[in-house]
């Protein structure tokens, strides 16, 4: 019987439990409050999301989901809406990165460390818990190498490479540098 074979729920509940122990702590923390300070760019992709400048209106996933939430919202930022929605794609990539490599190692030990060391590593933590694009960006990276690699194992069948191609063109744009 193989012991692994329940890594994606392992890596779920991993990832689940530590992004509510971070949800908790953040918001007792002073870092909520940071998208309000001036010159941060928290505050800054906060108001070019909130498209009153015309010269603003760049096709960004992270800017058209600070919108979503600011248009439920009365034209008012939720930023804890648009956190939630990031830590579950964090949910997401740990799993999904964890699948990459048991596809690359062959290796279901592989998976498992890799979807739990990304799960609970402390950095993704803090960017998917900020009012940042890169939390976005790196998680629909990695949902597009997903589907990349199953694209590959399917000798790039349309099924796989068409996702891969939405999720990998959807993270680039004029603001990354």
């Amino acid at each position: 019987m193989n012991i692994y074979k329940h890594n994606s729920l392992v890596i779920f509940f991993t990832a689940l439990v530590g992004k509510i122990l971070f949800l908790v702590t953040f918001l007792e923390s002073p870092f909520r409050y940071f998208h309000t300070v001036l010159g941060l760019d928290m505050k800054t992709l906060l108001e070019f999301s909130s498209f009153t400048n015309l010269d603003t209106r760049l096709c960004v996933p992270h800017r058209w989901l600070i919108y979503l939430f600011y248009t439920i919202n009365n034209h008012e930022h939720n930023t804890i809406g648009v956190i939630i929605v990031q830590a579950i794609l964090g949910i997401i990539g740990a799993i999904l990165l964890g699948k990459c490599a048991r596809i690359l190692f062959n290796s279901y030990k592989a998976e498992l460390f890799c979807g739990l060391f990304y799960a609970l590593y402390g950095p993704t933590l803090i960017y998917e818990f900020s009012i940042l694009q890169e939390s976005l960006i790196i998680n629909l990276l990695i949902i597009g190498f997903y589907f990349l690699l199953k694209a590959r194992l399917a000798n790039y069948y349309w099924k796989w490479s068409i996702p891969a191609g939405i999720f990998l063109a959807s993270t680039s744009s004029e603001t990354m540098q």
